[in-house]
């Protein structure tokens, strides 16, 4: 027998929207497989056999991985990808190191990546599946508000 009950991955879940995200899935009936770095220790959730939590840096291949065989081993698809993983370093564009922009780069960017070619693989033998970006416009405001105080 098939299994009919949807999965979602979301990223970046111990917080904010994710865990949102995950609460609400969850609510719905979905099994939900959340990620980020520490999340089996923040463990916002309550115990539920609808869910799987994944620790690991989205930026790392091997995390993508774990997150989609977890998926696929425990509750057989994927039906829905969040990628809600983000990284904010709150302080003035034009002070960002090498060591900050390597790190956006490889949460915002390498991560959507490997999870979602990974994710997408699943959806095509599937014949089924959807995927949501989510990002920030943080960066910008902060830009817009250095900008004006340059014109000033």
């Amino acid at each position: 027998m098939a299994n009919t009950q949807k999965t979602v991955i979301v990223t970046g879940a111990s917080q904010g929207i994710g865990a949102g995200l995950v609460e609400a899935f969850l609510k719905r009936g979905y099994n939900v497989v959340g990620n980020s770095r520490n999340i089996t220790k923040a463990n916002p959730f309550p115990a539920s056999d609808n869910l799987a939590l994944v620790d690991g840096d989205i930026g790392n291949p091997k995390t993508a991985a774990k997150i989609v065989d977890t998926a696929v081993s425990r509750f057989g698809r994927i039906d829905v990808l969040i990628n809600n993983a983000g990284i904010f370093i709150p302080k003035a564009f034009t002070e960002y190191t090498t060591e900050d922009f390597n790190a956006l780069v490889s949460t915002t960017l390498a991560g959507f990546l490997y999870v979602s070619q990974l994710s997408v693989k699943q959806m095509l033998r599937q014949k089924s599946g959807s995927i949501v970006n989510i990002s920030t416009t943080l960066l910008a405001s902060r830009s817009r508000v250095h900008r004006q105080r340059f014109k000033s």
